[in-house]
């Protein structure tokens, strides 16, 4: 397995992620680390990734337990939630 992921933690998550910006989102954070909903935005680099699509499959994945808040960074003009792969079951 990739990563040296059970199959099992694979399986779980899979049903999670099942939407291509969902799984990109989750693939960034994997290998960059910890980002905010507009750092993300900016590494999806897709021009039908607006804030508000990124900002609503990041709370699904939150809402799912996927992700989790790690911290607060400020923006540009507000604090921003930093976001990061929840621990594995």
């Amino acid at each position: 397995m990739a990563g040296g992921e059970s199959p099992t933690y694979r399986e779980r998550l899979a049903p999670r992620i099942e939407h291509p910006t969902r799984e990109s989102i989750v693939a960034a954070l994997r290998w960059i680390g910890p980002l905010t909903v507009s750092e993300l935005m900016c590494v999806l680099d897709d021009s039908k990734c607006y804030l508000a699509h990124v900002a609503y499959h990041v709370t699904v994945l939150v809402r799912e337990e996927v992700l989790v808040e790690v911290g607060q960074r400020a923006g540009s003009a507000c604090i921003e939630k930093v976001y990061f792969l929840a621990s594995r079951p």
